[in-house]
């Protein structure tokens, strides 16, 4: 496999089992809140990190290249939001985060809505 695709997959694999600690902590009912809000910060930056450098390795030209990044950003953002102290900063960043998922779920709808609507 080649290097650039191995960056990538180990952030994804690390991530797949932050989240699957995070069940397990869930389900069980065990851990203290701090440490699930750390797994779960962990796992949404690393998910945003391995979709950016997917880009830099896969995407890279092609039409939606700059769109991809912001949503692997988005994915950091989110992560970087799980962990910030409550405050206005806080919630302006999960507003963000918000607006870009919708926004690209926008811009979804109008690249694939002549094909969905269509049929």
């Amino acid at each position: 496999m080649n290097l650039i695709l191995r960056i990538p997959l180990i952030g994804v694999a690390v991530a797949l089992l932050a989240s699957l600690s995070l069940f397990i902590i869930d389900v069980l009912n065990i851990g203290d809140p701090g440490l699930h809000t750390i797994v779960e910060a962990l796992a949404l930056i690393l998910i945003g990190l391995s979709f950016i450098s997917l880009c830099f390795t896969i995407c890279r030209g092609q039409d939606k290249y700059h769109w991809r990044m912001v949503m692997g950003i988005t994915f950091c953002l989110w992560g970087i939001e799980a962990i910030m102290p409550h405050g206005l900063g806080k919630l302006l960043v999960r507003d963000v985060v918000i607006l870009l998922f919708i926004l690209d779920l926008v811009l979804i709808i109008l690249e694939r809505g002549p094909v969905i609507f269509k049929k």
